[in-house]
């Protein structure tokens, strides 16, 4: 997917996407848990984590924080 004119408001501790790119216009699933990496050239990349790795790492879904 490619999108232009996209917001995108990058805090210390969450990235809000724009209005417009909601759960269903993309790929994305609620509780879907995602490592940053970064790329061959120093892009980011956000790398989606198993959920039973991120569950036995303690992690637990809470989009209200």
């Amino acid at each position: 997917m490619k999108y232009v004119d996209y917001v995108f408001d990058i805090d210390q501790d969450r990235i809000v996407f724009d209005d417009e790119l909601t759960l269903g216009k993309s790929k994305l699933r609620a509780g879907d848990f995602y490592q940053m990496c970064q790329g061959p050239q120093g892009t980011v990349i956000l790398q989606k984590v198993d959920p039973v790795v991120a569950f036995t790492m303690g992690f637990a879904v809470n989009c209200d924080k």
